[in-house]
């Protein structure tokens, strides 16, 4: 017998956080499988590519979405007539605060529907809770304990480095114009500010290649030189492991530094997100675009005097992959 499992996400889209999500995922299914049975199991990732009403020809036996802000996408809710189980792995919301609801009316009654079929609900963490309690869903599934961004499974170590070596990006967002060229002039600011009181070499590291929302657009508009031409995952992750210190705006480079056990600051201009993660790690060095650059100056010279952070961070993932663990056994409960 062969279980097929399709992944729902913003995967194969030039977003490589959403790519880490879909490896990461992808890993704690396979194992969760493995522990319970040694049946085959198919991981069909594809699935935002096609309409949900086409999933039943793939003949699968579940639908995890996880990867990106799920919730507002509104082809999803068509799942609910497609009658495959379906199971929600660490995803989260983009709204700017707790309070915010989708529109129009129709999406949240699919958000509504959405979580009560589901058979497992797992938020990246409390703020994504609270705003799914706000719109009315039942929440009642979702367990503090399991609170987790799939990505805290990323395995990697950080190459040994003898320079001052900080890598980073600037994440540009369609649907927050308003918000672009303030945080880009922030990270401006906060990267020349490093490069002046430290001896500091940056390395700005794309981590999305589209056509609308590039990181590169955005690193050569704040003065820096981005890559000659795209680099792959790989050649990316490859570049961050040999940083010593990360400060950037994208929530998975950030996840993937504290991963790999570098100092990191992470910045955000959409405050749930960086939230949702910090929190669940208890993790202090953390700021929005909003705030001053004298902020920025004492976390970052904190950090670089904390000789625990990195330890007590990997132990703190290690216990939030326990929750992630037990999500992805309770999801494989359902097929086997």
């Amino acid at each position: 017998m062969t279980i097929r499992i399709g992944l729902y996400g913003y995967f194969y889209r030039g977003a490589y956080g959403d790519e880490v999500i879909r490896l990461t995922t992808a890993g704690l299914i396979k194992d969760a499988i493995a522990r319970r049975t040694s049946e085959e199991v198919v991981i069909i990732d594809n699935l935002w590519l096609k309409r949900p009403l086409d999933f039943v020809s793939l003949e699968l036996d579940l639908i995890v979405l996880c990867g990106g802000s799920l919730f507002y996408s509104g082809p999803l809710y068509d799942l609910v007539r497609t009658k495959i189980p379906v199971c929600i792995f660490g995803t989260g919301f983009r709204g700017v605060d707790a309070t915010d609801l989708p529109k129009p009316k129709d999406l949240l009654d699919g958000l509504h529907e959405l979580i009560d079929i589901a058979k497992v609900v797992s938020v990246r963490g409390p703020f994504t809770r609270d705003w799914l309690l706000n719109c009315g869903a039942d929440v009642s599934k979702i367990q503090p304990a399991e609170y987790g961004d799939p990505a805290l499974a990323f395995r990697c170590k950080r190459k040994p480095a003898s320079q001052f070596i900080v890598g980073g990006n600037i994440r540009t967002d369609t649907d927050q114009q308003y918000l672009v060229q303030h945080a880009e002039r922030f990270m401006q600011r906060v990267y020349q500010h490093i490069e002046q009181q430290y001896p500091a070499i940056l390395k700005l590291i794309p981590f999305r290649y589209t056509s609308g929302d590039n990181d590169s657009m955005a690193i050569e508009r704040a003065g820096y030189s981005p890559p000659e031409s795209p680099l792959s995952l790989a050649e990316t992750l490859e570049l961050l492991t040999q940083c010593e210190y990360w400060v950037g705006q994208r929530l998975h480079p950030f996840i993937v530094a504290l991963c790999c056990g570098i100092k990191a600051v992470g910045i955000g201009y959409q405050f749930s997100k960086l939230r949702d993660v910090v929190s669940v790690l208890n993790y202090p060095y953390w700021m929005l675009t909003t705030e001053p650059l004298d902020k920025f100056d004492a976390l970052f010279r904190q950090l670089i005097d904390d000789d625990d952070v990195v330890l007590n961070t990997l132990e703190r993932i290690r216990e939030v992959n326990k929750g992630l663990n037990h999500v992805a056994d309770r999801i494989v409960e359902v097929v086997v």
